[in-house]
Order: structure tokens, then C-alpha cells, then sequence
């Protein structure tokens, strides 16, 4: 937390004003003479929600929050909303105040431009999060409403997870996204679903307990070296490959049971 620097390089997308501005296209700026000021935040109150440290804050007003990491060379600040899995990172000189970083996050996933300043403001350095990923967050989320009903960009829903997985040598530079899921049956179980990032195309889905320690992406690489994946495959569920047909015959199955 307190090495702000190194964190930094991870960053991502977001938005000051996540509720009005999230889906507004963000445009490059090629200069910037933004400044770290605490009286931003006057009017705001302490989020005892997060344990206090010595150098941060944790601030709250109405759905907005905001942490506030101190250290000896920068200042970085987090804003989010409490209703979307948006974050906006920025860092700052602690000498200067002047703002030398930014970038948004969507849950994990650094997205859009990073953007890097020289001590004048002048934009140096920028790094495109979504160069490998033909199929865009904006069509990812479509996809999970569509045929899921499930909105990602509501993060009042639950604990919910979304990752992407970059380019790996074993797949000759295909790239993923992962979706772990709260299931509302059970808090302790979650729903995978392992996503094609150039076609978006449903690769492998399956159940599993939050404290079983599997891998459900190291169990498709096994799958996928062994042929274990029928065409028509839908999804694992406690160690058993079913297809469409045969996961409805099995819910049936239970239900019959289950009613007795």
C-alpha cells in the first residue's frame, strides 16, 4: 500500500463521477496541469468502514468514495462508487502535487489508456489495457445481460470477480476473461465462466465452493490436453462434464428428488 509507485504500473480506467460519467468515452489528454488538493475532499466524512492507517484516508460522500495513500515521493488517490465497479487511480508528486498518473479499473481489470506526465504536465507515456482484446468490455457486459441476465456494471449485486487473463505461450497468444459469480443460493459458491477475449465465444463454465482451492482455468488447460471437451459442452460441475441435454436431465433428476 505504501509503495505507490510500484502499484501504480497496474493501473487501469475509471471515473471522478462513476454515476453520471461511466459511460461516457474518455478522451487522451495530452497535457494536464491537474494538482493534488486536500480541500477536495473537505466537505466529506470518514469511511469507518476500512481500518485507518497512519499515511491513508478513507473518505465517503453519499455513494462516492475516496482512499487517500500517502508516501514519501507520491500521493494516490482512489474514486469509486459504491453502485459500479469503476475506479479512477491518479497519482501525484508529493514534492509538486502535480498529477504524473492516471488510469481506471473495471473490478481488476486495467481497461482503456493509462496515462503518464513529465514534471511539466506533458503526457510521455500512454498504454492501451485493451490492445489484446477484440472482444471489448462494452461487448462482454452485452453478453452477460444478454444471455445470462446478469449486469456486471452493477456492483450493488454482490462479490463478484472479473479478471482477464493475457496472451500465454500454451495458447499461441489467445487471451481470456474469467467471471467468478456469488451464486444467491449459496454465498459460499460461485459460478465460472472462462470467455474467449478475441470472439467472445463461451469456453468453459462450471460450479464450485469458494474454499475447495480448485482452478477452474488450469482445469480447462487439462481438459483442453486430454480432448476431455465435448462440442456441446456446457458446463463441470462436481468433477462431471454435461452437456446442454444432459444438464437439464440432471436438474430434472433433481428436482424430481428435492419434491420428494
Amino acid at each position: 500500500m505504501k509503495n505507490i509507485i510500484v502499484l501504480f504500473l497496474f493501473l487501469s480506467l475509471g471515473n471522478n463521477t462513476i454515476a453520471q460519467t461511466k459511460k461516457k468515452k474518455t478522451t487522451a489528454k495530452k497535457e494536464t496541469k491537474e494538482y493534488f488538493d486536500i480541500d477536495k475532499y473537505k466537505d466529506w466524512e470518514t469511511d469507518s468502514t476500512y481500518t485507518l492507517y497512519e499515511n491513508d484516508k478513507f473518505l465517503k460522500r453519499e455513494n462516492e468514495r475516496v482512499e487517500i495513500n500517502f508516501s514519501d515521493k507520491s500521493i494516490k488517490t482512489t474514486e469509486s462508487n459504491i453502485k459500479y465497479p469503476y475506479k479512477l487511480v491518479k497519482a501525484f508528486s508529493n514534492s509538486t502535487k502535480r498529477l504524473f498518473a492516471e488510469g481506471i479499473y473495471f473490478y481488476q481489470i486495467s481497461i482503456e489508456i493509462d496515462k503518464y506526465y513529465d514534471e511539466n504536465g506533458k503526457l510521455i507515456k500512454e498504454i492501451d489495457n485493451d490492445r489484446l482484446y477484440k472482444f471489448s468490455i462494452k461487448k462482454l457486459i452485452k453478453k452477460f445481460k444478454k444471455e445470462y441476465h446478469v449486469d456486471l456494471e452493477d456492483f450493488t449485486l454482490g462479490n463478484w470477480v472479473l479478471r482477464r487473463k493475457p496472451e500465454d505461450k500454451k495458447f499461441k497468444g489467445r487471451v481470456f476473461y474469467e467471471v467468478r459469480l456469488v451464486c444467491e443460493e449459496n454465498e459460499y459458491k460461485r459460478r465460472y465462466y472462462l470467455i474467449d477475449g478475441t470472439t467472445g465465444k463461451l469456453l468453459y463454465k462450471t460450479f464450485y465452493y469458494r474454499r475447495e482451492g480448485r482452478m477452474p482455468f488450469d482445469e480447462y488447460q487439462r481438459k483442453l490436453d486430454n480432448q476431455e471437451i465435448p462440442d456441446e459442452y456446457l458446463l463441470t460441475f462436481e468433477g462431471k462434464d454435461y452437456t446442454r441435454n444432459e444438464w437439464d436431465a440432471h436438474e430434472k433428476e433433481v428436482y424430481k428428488k428435492t419434491r420428494g
